[in-house]
C-alpha cells in the first residue's frame, strides 16, 4: 500500500507536470499567435508601403511624362524657329548675291567710265595742243594779212 502521502505528492507531481505541459503549449500557441500577428502587421504595413510607393511612381510618371512633352513641344518649337532663321538666311544670302553682282555691275560701269573720261581727257589735250598750233598758223596769217594791208612806205 502507498501511502497517502506519497500518493499526495504524486497527485501534486502530475498536477505539476500538467500546469508545467499547459504552460509550454499556452506558451507555444502564444508564440505561434504572436508570430501570425507579426507577420500580418508586416504584411499589411509592406502593403501600405507598396500601395504609397506605387503612388508615388505614378504621380514621378505622370511628371516625367509631362516633362517628356514639354521637351517634345519645346523641341518643336525649337524646329520652326530653325526654320524661320533657314528661311532668313536664305533670303539674307539672296540678297547678298544681289548686291555683289550690283557691286560688280557698278564696279564695271565705274571702269568704263574712267576709261571713258581718259579717253576724253586725252581727246581735250590733244585739241588742245591743236587749237595752239592753230593759234600760232592764225597770228602768222594775221601778221601777213597785216604787212600785206599796210602800205609800204618808201625811203
Amino acid at each position: 500500500m502507498t501511502n497517502p502521502m506519497s500518493q499526495i505528492k504524486e497527485t501534486f507531481s502530475r498536477i505539476g507536470s500538467l500546469i508545467n505541459f499547459s504552460t509550454m503549449v499556452i506558451v507555444f500557441l502564444g508564440l505561434f499567435v504572436a508570430y501570425g500577428v507579426t507577420t500580418a502587421n508586416t504584411a499589411n504595413a509592406i502593403s501600405g508601403l507598396a500601395d504609397r510607393i506605387d503612388q508615388v511612381v505614378a504621380k514621378e510618371d505622370g511628371r516625367w511624362l509631362s516633362h517628356a512633352d514639354l521637351h517634345k513641344e519645346r523641341n518643336g518649337e525649337v524646329k520652326a524657329r530653325e526654320g524661320s532663321v533657314d528661311t532668313r538666311l536664305s533670303s539674307l544670302e539672296k540678297s547678298s548675291s544681289d548686291i555683289a553682282a550690283k557691286n560688280d555691275q557698278i564696279n564695271y560701269r565705274l571702269t568704263v567710265n574712267e576709261q571713258q573720261t581718259k579717253s576724253v581727257l586725252d581727246a581735250l589735250k590733244e585739241l588742245t595742243s591743236t587749237i595752239n598750233e592753230m593759234k600760232g598758223d592764225i597770228r602768222v596769217i594775221v601778221a601777213r594779212g597785216d604787212e600785206a594791208a599796210t602800205p609800204k612806205r618808201k625811203p
